[in-house]
């Protein structure tokens, strides 16, 4: 059954420090990562930050129009409207919608940062993965 988790972004959480540690982590553990964006323009700035966060560590990485389907690195970075998406283990949704697919992925996780409007978005995604019947849990960030 998979899962939704949701990290509480805390006041010393910078979104894009708590979006690299979590694909460092899911790229640790061997897991295939898929990071959904709105569009490409959004696809693009985290492809730039996977390429410039912490220049020493290298996560492989693609925008899903790069190569693919030849070549998948463990690590893609797609946006809506792309059509048949590859299976991944973990999808990191940065888009301002629930992820769409109920059956390929085994976690999804989403980032909930300190504004209101943000916070009350991402209650009803949590309210539309619990009806899809995924288990959903949190985690506050400091």
């Amino acid at each position: 059954m998979p899962e939704a988790v949701f990290y509480v972004l805390g006041p010393q959480s910078p979104t894009d420090q708590v979006c690299f540690r979590l694909v460092s982590k899911a790229w640790s553990t061997r897991r295939s990562l898929l990071i959904w964006c709105d569009d490409r323009s959004q696809a693009e700035q985290y492809d730039e930050l996977l390429w410039g966060y912490e220049p020493e560590r290298f996560l492989p990485h693609s925008l899903l129009d790069q190569d693919y389907p030849k070549r998948t690195p463990p690590i893609l970075i797609g946006w809506n409207g792309l059509g048949d998406l590859p299976k991944a283990h973990v999808v990191l949704n940065r888009a301002q919608h629930p992820w769409p697919d109920t059956s390929s992925h085994e976690r999804i996780m989403e980032l909930v940062d300190g504004e209101e409007s943000q916070r009350q978005k991402r209650r009803q995604f949590w309210k539309t993965y619990q009806q899809r019947g995924w288990i959903c849990s949190s985690h506050q960030l400091p």
